[in-house]
């Protein structure tokens, strides 16, 4: 133990190199990292099983769902009877953390966008993903219905000809029955 130092707790560990850059922090790990760690508007959940219940909050991105809240920014209660006590937002906080850099989830997105809580910028986005998402499953829509045209005409086709097949048949029978006379 030179200098009255475990060697166990040295800093950097052993085969790692600390370049110092005049552009941001040191590594850690031999990486360079930004420390400017995003803060999202997500929902927490709550309540008990078949019955669910959420915190709109604002959290660090790297927080686990149920982890550590910057603020609380409202609740959501999907199974409320009515859907005026189903949300509840601090719509001048929420907007606040917009206006800071805060990144709503996607379904938190969806909850804001249609409540006009969006920036312009943001919302723009949103209006463009809602728009992708719902070209997307209408030709998967359209893909299905004529896949199922397609088979239901083969389906009438192949019984109009196995009719055709039976009245030929019927018919060979009656002109044996004729000749046999």
């Amino acid at each position: 133990m030179p200098g009255g130092r475990d060697e166990s707790y040295r800093w950097p560990p052993k085969g790692i190199q600390i370049q110092q850059s005049g552009n941001g922090p040191a590594p850690i790990g031999g990486v360079f990292e930004r420390f400017s760690h995003m803060v999202r508007i997500r929902m927490q959940r709550l309540g008990r099983r078949n019955r669910p219940f959420y915190r709109i909050n604002a959290m660090d991105s790297r927080t686990r769902r149920n982890g550590a809240v910057i603020e609380n920014l409202g609740w959501y209660d999907p199974v409320a009877p009515d859907e005026d006590k189903q949300v509840h937002l601090k719509e001048e906080r929420i907007r606040h953390w917009l206006e800071k850099g805060a990144q709503p989830s996607d379904t938190m997105a969806d909850m804001l966008g249609k409540r006009g809580l969006l920036p312009e910028k943001m919302h723009a986005a949103w209006e463009k993903d809602r728009r992708v998402k719902r070209e997307r499953v209408e030709k998967i829509q359209a893909e299905k219905r004529a896949a199922e045209e397609a088979a239901a005409k083969a389906e009438a086709e192949a019984k109009a000809a196995e009719e055709a097949a039976k009245a030929a048949e019927e018919a060979e029978k009656a002109a044996e029955a004729e000749s046999g006379e």
